[in-house]
């Protein structure tokens, strides 16, 4: 997993963004797996919501699964954990459930993440 990672745009999906470089917040380049933050300071307003869109149609069209989050998905807890079980199928990854204190290590993880 990277962070704000910057993807060249192939020619025949330029068209739709009309860019040759995006930025993918996360992104898992072997299983083309990106997750996109639609904050609401940066994506709120017609032209930026028209913007996210071509984004999203432009990762799909470069075989990517792309993943879009909002400030509710991130900061509810129950919504959270539904959020990256959905990750986890397209990453292939089985949550360790098994551990002792999985849940409260989860929490506590979750908690660090969006009080920083």
């Amino acid at each position: 997993m990277r962070f704000n990672v910057p993807l060249k745009v192939p020619r025949k999906c330029q068209s739709l963004i009309k860019q040759k470089t995006i930025i993918v917040d996360l992104l898992w380049e072997k299983q083309k797996v990106a997750v996109e933050y639609d904050g609401i300071m940066d994506h709120t307003g017609a032209d930026k919501i028209m913007n996210d869109a071509a984004r999203r149609l432009t990762l799909e069209a470069m075989g990517y699964t792309v993943i879009s989050l909002t400030k509710r998905q991130v900061f509810t807890w129950t919504t959270f954990c539904k959020v990256c079980d959905l990750l986890g199928m397209y990453l292939q990854k089985k949550s360790r459930t098994w551990q002792k204190d999985w849940t409260t290590k989860q929490h506590n993880l979750w908690r660090q993440l969006i009080l920083k």
